[in-house]
């Protein structure tokens, strides 16, 4: 009886670690396109009313999904400030913004 616990615990530490290993390997840019099939971006700018040059402050930022997409829409003359209290994600949206070439003042 003992070993069928033994490995009915095994079979379940092993499942986990598989989860684990791919909840944290998942590759960031994938994670965005499954997110932006669930919230579509265009709905929330939208609603926004954005405008060239306009200095917008994003609470929250993440790893910069909504972040990219208003800098985008504001142009060269606007700003956004992406904060959020992870740091990895921050360090993410940092990588994000120097690969891209885009500027998002980022505060952790």
């Amino acid at each position: 009886m003992m070993k069928r616990y033994a490995s009915i615990t095994f079979i379940v530490l092993c499942l986990s670690l598989i989860f684990a290993a791919q909840l944290f390997s998942q590759d960031h840019d994938a994670w965005e396109a499954n997110q932006t099939s669930y919230q579509p971006p265009e709905v929330v700018l939208k609603a926004i009313d954005l405008e060239k040059g306009m200095v917008i402050g994003e609470i929250g930022a993440g790893r910069g999904r909504y972040s990219v997409m208003l800098a985008e829409e504001v142009g060269k003359n606007g700003l956004i400030y992406a904060n959020d209290i992870d740091k990895e994600d921050l360090d993410y949206l940092d990588f994000r913004c120097e690969r891209d070439d885009i500027y998002i003042f980022v505060k952790q």
